[in-house]
């Protein structure tokens, strides 16, 4: 891969990574607000599946551990993204960001549930963050970018 290819590269990557370091640290800095909207967002997924005993007793034991599953996707997020940043290990980088914005995005951006302008939104947020799963997927497969073979004499 040449010079301005790989540059080009370590740029996509570098962009990937802020997006993720900076919803983990403003997160963070709002940490009472956070847990407030994410109990909110729970609260919506128990309405949702209120018939269902199952979901309901899913729901009912995720809350209590809402923070320390909170925590764990500011992890996954600060290190994540702080990884593809230095350039280092890209591969376990993604991965972890893409477990992050899997559930995330599923959990948050459920458009499927919701009615009117919110569900536009939702549906906006959902593609959004399912074309950043791509370029994540795409770390993942190729790491820091497709390698030169050396040439055979």
């Amino acid at each position: 891969m040449g010079l301005i290819q790989s540059g080009i590269a370590y740029l996509g990557r570098v962009l990937l990574g802020v997006v993720f370091l900076f919803s983990a640290m403003i997160e963070t800095l709002d940490w009472g607000a956070t847990e407030q909207y994410y109990t909110m967002v729970f609260t919506r997924w128990m309405q949702v599946y209120q018939g269902d005993e199952s979901a309901g007793w899913f729901m009912a034991h995720i809350l209590p551990c809402l923070p320390t599953i909170l925590i764990v996707g500011v992890i996954f997020r600060l290190l994540g993204s702080l990884l593809l940043i230095v350039n280092w290990q890209v591969r376990f980088a993604s991965l972890l960001l893409l477990i992050f914005l899997f559930a995330e995005t599923y959990v948050l951006y459920d458009f499927w549930h919701v009615q009117g302008p919110e569900q536009t939104t939702a549906m906006l947020m959902f593609f959004k963050n399912s074309a950043v799963f791509g370029g994540l997927l795409l770390i993942l497969s190729l790491g820091k970018g497709v390698q030169k073979r050396p040439e055979s004499s």
